[in-house]
């Protein structure tokens, strides 16, 4: 009975009593000792009755955009058929006879216009479209309209006719100018168009831009959540005092929050984040509920305030480095990388799992990666055979560098953000490996970001929602098939592989990182460059990414003693990993128990992969030194990546014509000569005492000598 009384419907219909209790006691004498198929019969004529109400109310939903039409029409049409309107039409003076109106009586024009009011707007205008059709010409003479209207077989002018019918003189003339411009069709041109006001544009403006600073996408689901700490009124109040501080006009909360359910419905602020737990975010919800002092509360706000804001910040830093990678992809490779809830994507993954059947008896993990520059995803994955720390990170890392390189090359800079998590990602490994990458010269400088503990989600967790969302409607049976699955969930496209190898590159860096290495994991930046003048790979560091100066700048740190040689050790794979590793006849067992769900390819797969999976142990077991080493050379990508080239690309003879020829316009663009207005006398700089220099003697013209006068 524990479980019934869980079951929401069951709790709806033991609040309700009153409207059940009487077919209840049909069935039983008392409620009390009611059995539990009489219950349940009873929660099954409720089911009914909420779905039988559920559809009405979405009957009732579709036809509430014609209501109001509905009510304007029904009060029209009363209106023109009442005896007063109808009198003070017939008083009314038509023409210089005026004598149509006197040939009509109450009761005539009320049958007459009755047919007109009960049909709908786009009816009537076709009436009149076509009354238009049949009674307009033009004379000859004059060119001037002309009209042969009648009402039940008695001529009558224009304006007796439209007064008769009972619409009013703007509608009459304005249907007649659309139908000389060539209208036909009585159909309303509106269709429900509803014009948007300029504030409530910069109110959608603003709230998207406050979501793409401070919402996390989540990797479940396709949605994204605000900080857990905040509020749609305190939201509200931000907005409000966005726009009164930049003196623009605001709408008032009601729509505020109407524009919210309308165009960010999945948008959401929960009560407690699943995944993004800020200690902080939840420590200041906490507080504002249980303060009532407003001095208080005023410090706490002004302490989330500051939080939120440079939460934000560090978001924003990593969209500008999105946005360079976007704008110049040949110089710069912006990469954010991190991992699925394994949980996910464990196989097979069925949608509806009968009792005889054992789902989820072979994990995988996925790994997820996106180029912004390149527009390339990437999905990793793994079914769990070896350790998921650094190493799993590096050599994604170095797969995902082959795959996006140009000719063996990539650009110069590298701008990479990961997870706040010093078991994955934010240790000395990973400091030590990005040291290397640009001692080796495969990068000219490598920049790592991470974004604030419990707000570190982002695009690629979006992809990740993708994903599950896939998923809930989809069998999946086999590793090929979840590829497939993972593919046609994303766009862009994403390119999905197994991790085949891995190598121990944590190890091999090991014993070449400095010590003591402390602290690390306090800052949110962090930059590797090549000093030119040991050349060795050198770290800056700052606290926060938005910060303007790098903490060390006076004094780099080393994170590499000496540089690492030779190529990493192979590690070795166990099917579930060394603590947990997958009994291979156990798993056969358990396929079998889903075999009448499968396919004959399905089957044939998990046949071909237990088997392979066997083979596999046997080989490690009896592998040597050298099979070892030869398997590592062959797969180590390091080896088949040249270092960076920032060589410009050669111009063509025509490009470098019109860039003179550009240059000249620009020069001639901006001279501005003195302007000169008259003669001008010059000034003659008289030379100052003691100075060598001399006059200059005037030349006399050559020719014949003046004449003298008499």
């Amino acid at each position: 009975m524990e479980e019934s009384d869980s079951d929401p419907d069951r709790s709806v219909l033991i609040n309700e009593p009153s409207r059940w209790c009487e077919k209840s006691s049909s069935e039983d004498n008392s409620d009390e000792q009611a059995e539990l198929g009489d219950v349940e019969d009873a929660l099954q004529r409720f089911r009914s009755f909420k779905n039988e109400h559920s559809a009405l109310v979405a009957r009732k939903n579709h036809k509430f955009n014609n209501v109001k039409e509905q009510k304007q029409r029904h009060v029209r049409k009363i209106r023109a058929l009442e005896n007063a309107q109808i009198n003070k039409t017939l008083s009314f003076s038509c023409c210089k006879a005026n004598k149509c109106m006197k040939a009509f009586e109450t009761e005539e024009i009320k049958k007459w216009r009755k047919p007109f009011w009960e049909k709908s707007q786009d009816k009537q205008r076709q009436y009149l479209l076509n009354a238009f059709a049949l009674s307009l010409y033009y004379s000859r003479e004059t060119h001037q309209r002309r009209f042969s209207f009648s009402v039940n077989g008695k001529a009558v002018c224009h304006n007796a006719w439209y007064k008769i019918l009972g619409i009013s003189h703007g509608w009459f003339y304005g249907l007649l100018r659309q139908y000389e411009e060539g209208r036909a069709s009585g159909e309303s041109n509106r269709c429900g168009v509803t014009w948007m006001t300029s504030r409530m544009r910069i109110a959608i403006v603003w709230l998207k831009r406050h979501v793409e600073s401070s919402g996390d996408r989540m990797p479940h689901e396709d949605r994204i959540c605000l900080p857990s700490c905040q509020s749609k009124n305190e939201i509200y109040k931000l907005y409000l005092s966005d726009c009164k501080n930049g003196k623009i006009d605001f709408v008032c909360k009601a729509s505020f929050k109407q524009m919210w359910r309308q165009h960010f419905s999945k948008v959401i602020i929960p009560k407690q984040n699943k995944f993004t737990k800020c200690g902080v975010c939840t420590l200041l919800k906490h507080s504002l509920r249980n303060t009532q002092d407003v001095k208080e509360r005023e410090k706490l706000s002004d302490k989330r305030k500051v939080h939120l804001e440079q939460q934000c910040a560090e978001r924003n830093h990593y969209y500008a480095n999105r946005l360079k990678a976007e704008l110049e992809p040949e110089k710069y490779l912006s990469l954010i990388v991190d991992g699925m809830d394994q949980a996910k994507t464990n196989l097979p993954h069925v949608t509806t799992i009968s009792k005889t059947e054992q789902s989820h008896y072979l994990k995988s993990h996925v790994t997820g990666a996106i180029s912004h520059g390149h527009r390339r995803v990437f999905s990793f994955v793994d079914l769990l055979q070896w350790k998921h720390d650094t190493n799993l990170t590096l050599n994604v890392l170095l797969q995902i560098f082959l795959r996006i390189a140009k000719e063996k090359r990539l650009p110069p800079y590298l701008l990479l953000q990961m997870d706040n998590c010093y078991r994955e990602c934010k240790n000395k490994y990973v400091m030590a490996f990005a040291s290397y990458l640009v001692e080796i010269e495969l990068f000219k400088e490598v920049y790592v970001s991470y974004l604030m503990v419990g707000h570190t989600h982002e695009d690629v967790d979006q992809f990740f929602s993708r994903i599950s969302l896939k998923l809930r409607s989809n069998n999946v049976w086999t590793l090929p098939q979840l590829h497939n699955t993972i593919r046609s969930s994303y766009n862009p496209v994403p390119e999905s592989c197994d991790v085949k190898v891995m190598f121990d590159i944590s190890g091999w860096l090991k014993k070449h990182i400095v010590r003591p290495l402390k602290n690390h994991v306090y800052p949110h930046a962090f930059k590797y460059y090549l000093d030119q003048k040991d050349g060795k790979a050198k770290m800056l560091y700052k606290n926060w990414a938005d910060d303007n100066m790098w903490e060390n700048a006076d004094d780099p740190d080393q994170i590499l003693v000496s540089s690492p040689t030779g190529i990493p050790d192979l590690l070795r794979p166990r099917l579930g990993g060394s603590k947990q590793e997958v009994d291979l006849a156990d798993l056969k067992s358990k396929v079998d128990s889903s075999s009448a769900r499968m396919s004959d390819a399905d089957l044939q797969w998990w046949e071909t992969f237990l088997s392979d999976e066997g083979q596999e142990a046997e080989k490690w077991d009896e592998i040597t030194d050298e099979e070892r080493n030869e398997i590592a050379l062959n797969n180590w990508p390091l080896e088949k990546l040249d270092k960076f080239s920032e060589k410009k690309k050669e111009q063509p003879k025509e490009m470098e014509r019109q860039q003179g020829e550009l240059k000249k316009l620009l020069e001639k663009q901006y001279r501005f000569p003195r302007i000169i207005a008259g003669k001008k006398r010059k000034t003659t700089n008289k030379p100052e005492a003691g100075s060598s220099t001399k006059k200059k003697v005037k030349s006399k013209k050559r020719g014949r000598p003046p004449k003298q006068k008499k």
